[in-house]
């Protein structure tokens, strides 16, 4: 899923055209007489350093996407703003669309999209392939469906997130109380890139006494589950409980060469990396991304990204949400005359990583050996529950007192929980049950 941004290096096809009768070296990086010279490479390069100025700045939880997109415009020099100001527009435009009413992801997940998104519009100015951005998966409501109130009352299931629209490969299957599955995946439909549509009812599923639940899957990984609540069986309230992830320690991560003669040579370099955690049912993913970047001469750079699943739940547990802080961002950070073999940063109790340690410029050539040595998690609060037929506590306080249950069955978990709501409040992150 992670990807980084990449450099300055060969000219696009569209910087062709705009430079016409001038030839270009496809070795060229970096600011040159000829950048000065020619408008169209110096936009280019102006450009991709502030696309990546704002992707490194967009890794911060505390940035405002908004406000980091008006800074883009404002830092482009004319000539940049002439190749893609309609680009920034539109993904605000459409950023602001789809994360209005309709959009339940929190800024870490807009933040993300908006920076995948300006990678994208990088690759297409320099000529190279946009890869197909993967969906992301945010939230789901209802997380359970009372079968008193389908299809009458509740006819539709809704998933949150983004780039729904950029993949196929989407999967729904029915299961049984007796644990028979069929596919249902007539039943999707993605009407923006921020949210999917799960159709309950003629039209889509049709549930009946029999369905125990829904999963959703995108290319055969189990995304998120839609649990069925039968009005003939006494619901149950899952047994949930508070789990520590112990601290995890991942690397080494040696991005790739992605330009330059492969040395630093002293020149810094400036390096950047970041991470963020996301959860599925069964697993947390920690994504880790890391850059440096020559200051000078070549502009060597190596960028890249990588995956670690650090935590599966067990057998007869689903992971609820992830309580503790989810995502990183250390750097910019310009090395020093002194070379960095193994250089450490402790980075404290409070936050994602407790502890990088950093492998920068050194004696003879440093791509294939610059990157993260290790990161070292904190650990990782989750709350988890117990699978089967049973109602999550996580999920009983937006259910309450919503329009997703019926009258009686609100009754009957209000009663209940009544004699564990502290316990259940505290599962909930604080959500006042009533």
């Amino acid at each position: 899923m992670s990807r980084t941004i990449e450099p300055v290096c060969r000219p696009a096809r569209l910087l062709t055209l705009l430079v016409m009768a001038t030839t270009l070296s496809a070795g060229s990086c970096g600011f040159s007489a000829e950048q000065v010279e020619n408008p169209p490479l110096a936009a280019v390069q102006n450009a991709s350093d502030q696309i990546d100025a704002t992707v490194a700045n967009l890794q911060n939880a505390s940035a405002s996407w908004q406000n980091e997109l008006n800074k883009l415009e404002s830092n482009l020099s004319a000539d940049a703003k002439k190749l893609i100001d309609n680009d920034i527009q539109n993904l605000i435009s459409r950023t602001v669309n789809h994360a209005g009413v309709e959009f339940r992801c929190d800024s870490d997940f807009v933040n993300h999209r908006v920076a995948e998104a300006l990678i994208g519009i990088k690759d297409r100015i320099m000529g190279k392939p946009v890869p197909a951005l993967e969906p992301e998966f945010c939230s789901l409501v209802p997380e359970y469906v009372d079968m008193k109130l389908v299809p009458s009352d509740v006819n539709v299931v809704t998933i949150y997130g983004y780039n729904f629209d950029t993949n196929a490969g989407y999967r729904l299957v029915l299961e049984d109380l007796g644990g028979a599955t069929h596919d249902v995946s007539r039943a999707i439909s993605v009407p923006t890139a921020y949210a999917m549509t799960l159709s309950l009812g003629p039209s889509g599923v049709t549930l009946n006494g029999n369905s125990a639940k829904l999963d959703i899957y995108w290319k055969d990984r189990l995304i998120s589950t839609v649990g069925v609540i039968q009005p003939q069986v006494e619901p149950k309230v899952c047994q949930s409980s508070v789990t520590m992830v112990p601290a995890q320690t991942v690397g080494p991560f040696i991005p790739p060469l992605i330009h330059g003669d492969q040395e630093f040579a002293g020149h810094g370099p400036t390096m950047w990396s970041s991470a963020n955690l996301t959860n599925t049912s069964t697993d947390i993913t920690l994504h880790l991304q890391f850059r440096a970047k020559e200051t000078v001469s070549d502009w060597t750079e190596v960028a890249g990204g990588v995956d670690y699943t650090i935590y599966h739940s067990p057998a007869g547990q689903r992971i609820d949400k992830i309580t503790g802080p989810t995502s990183i961002s250390w750097g910019p950070v310009t090395e020093g005359a002194e070379h960095w073999a193994n250089k450490e940063f402790d980075l404290g109790t409070g936050g994602l990583f407790n502890r990088l340690v950093i492998t920068g410029d050194q004696d003879g050539n440093d791509a294939g050996r610059t990157g993260v040595f290790a990161a070292v998690t904190n650990p990782v609060q989750i709350v988890q529950s117990e699978t089967g037929d049973c109602v999550s506590p996580t999920a009983i306080s937006g259910l309450l007192g919503s329009r997703f249950l019926s009258q009686g069955l609100t009754q009957a978990l209000s009663a209940k929980v009544a004699s564990q709501r502290a316990h259940i409040n505290q599962l909930a992150g604080h959500v006042v049950l009533h």
